[in-house]
């Protein structure tokens, strides 16, 4: 093969490579991590530890929105404590019993709903005691939950310019109960800690490649050097 030929062949091959690559869309993904969230309540009749936070939404600009995940990552320390002091009128020991009831994590998140996790029931009792005793229920709480995709017509909430709230909610009840003992002291808390995710998943804008001006002139050369040398091969 001329050297001619060879390079007007390299020329058209450069340009086609050059739109095929151009062309195709990939599911892409944004993934939103929602800082810190940390809420605290302290109550001896009723536990609500809220907060809530902003995400923001889609940009349509990107492409297509096909699904929105959301996740949460946490965990939650838990107490409710009573003292009991047996009573002088009373025959036996002190006995009670503390619990916390009614125990769940939730999180809502508009045009989804609210997603809810019940949680046991704590309970704790006072020892056989002459005179007065203690009891109290704490430990922790570990929370990670994920829901589904989101697709359909939900996908209208999370798009276009602004944020969208997610509130967060974990709550309980504090029960005390006393025989042959009367309650000194009572006193619970629930703390709530973790972080938020809220996914993405989009196929991106595609634009149809539009040959550059050097494109079209590498092109021009390759075509004109290929005619000229099967001219050139015709009149040998």
């Amino acid at each position: 093969m001329n050297t001619g030929l060879r390079s007007a062949l390299v020329a058209v091959f450069a340009t086609v490579s050059v739109a095929a690559w151009s062309g195709g869309a990939h599911a892409l993904q944004i993934v939103q991590t929602i800082g810190s969230i940390e809420a605290s309540a302290s109550s001896t009749t009723f536990l609500n530890a809220t907060t809530s936070r902003s995400a923001e939404r889609f940009d349509p600009s990107l492409g297509t929105l096909d699904s929105v995940a959301f996740r949460f990552d946490g965990n939650s320390l838990y107490n409710v404590g009573a003292g009991f002091l047996y009573e002088s009128s009373a025959e036996g020991s002190a006995e009670g019993s503390v619990s916390l009831t009614n125990l769940a994590f939730e999180f809502s998140v508009p045009g989804y709903g609210t997603w809810s996790q019940p949680l046991d029931d704590r309970v704790g009792t006072c020892p056989d005691n002459i005179g007065n005793c203690d009891v109290n229920v704490n430990g922790l709480l570990f929370l990670g939950i994920a829901t589904s995709d989101l697709t359909g017509d939900m996908l209208a909430n999370y798009v276009g310019p602004g944020f969208f709230d997610i509130a967060f909610a974990l709550h309980g009840t504090p029960e005390y109960s006393s025989e042959n003992s009367m309650i000194y002291g009572r006193s619970g808390w629930l703390d709530l800690y973790g972080t938020f995710k809220v996914t993405y998943t989009y196929t991106p804008v595609t634009y149809t490649p539009v040959p550059e001006p050097t494109t079209l002139a590498l092109f021009g050369v390759g075509v004109v050097g290929l005619a000229g040398a099967l001219r050139r091969r015709r009149t040998r």
